[in-house]
């Protein structure tokens, strides 16, 4: 506000935290906008539903069968991770135990379940009018897109980081997909945050020697982000 009698200025602090959430809504939105027309142009090609679970649901049932989890060209030397087919598997030795009920129980439960348990999760936090038009931007974005048209696996590390918000004993099990590490901290000031680690932890080493190979198959992926792989998820 402009004072006419002193010639000052006047910020409304006020006025501007009240409009500091239709911004973020107005960022979000953008956003949103931004990277549909950066997918468009890209060309992006999405695979057919539900690809990404049957890639892993195969992987699993191998090693059911005695067999290795990961591809054996993960292993024969630098891969391009966009680029082959079948897709490379690229999550750590652990998420074989996430996906074996899976080897038997019905694909609308692989994606039901997640969807839904996420959507009550953030019912329960009762979002004001303005917290749910982030969180329609958000579900806009195209990522959310791609991970239900494919069935991906990060629709359960969502999940998982939605219970960390209520039960933080979920929150290191995020680490299941690496690239969305930052999102594992939900929770980390609980206890209960620390006896998931331990537990993760724990069934990690029961995985250890295949540790040597998820090492091996990372190694040796290519992908033109670098370390900005996963930003597509992160956001």
């Amino acid at each position: 506000r402009f004072s006419r009698t002193t010639g000052d200025i006047h910020l409304d602090w006020a006025g501007i935290r009240r409009l500091m959430p239709w911004a973020a809504v107005a960022i979000v939105f953008l956003v949103d906008l931004g990277m549909w027309v950066w997918a468009f142009r890209g060309l992006t090609v999405i695979p057919n539903y539900p690809y990404d679970f049957e890639l892993y649901r195969d992987a699993t049932q191998r090693w059911l069968a005695g067999g290795g989890c990961y591809h054996a060209y993960q292993f024969g030397g630098p891969y391009q991770v966009w680029a082959m087919d079948p897709m490379p598997i690229m999550y750590p030795p652990p998420f074989i135990l996430f996906m074996v009920p899976f080897t038997v129980l019905p694909l609308q439960l692989w994606t039901a379940i997640p969807v839904v348990g996420t959507a009550m999760i953030v019912t329960s936090h009762r979002p004001s009018r303005v917290g749910w038009l982030i969180v329609a931007g958000l579900a806009a974005y195209p990522g959310t897109y791609f991970m239900l048209s494919t069935a991906n696996p990060a629709l359960w590390i969502v999940f998982l980081c939605a219970l960390a918000t209520r039960w933080p004993f979920f929150g290191p099990f995020v680490l299941l997909k690496p690239t969305l590490a930052p999102w594992s901290l939900v929770g980390i000031w609980s206890r209960w945050w620390w006896l998931g680690l331990a537990v993760l932890a724990t069934v990690s080493l029961a995985f250890l020697p295949m540790w040597r190979d998820y090492v091996v198959v990372v190694l040796n992926a290519r992908e033109e982000h670098g370390l900005l792989y996963g930003v597509w998820n992160n956001l």
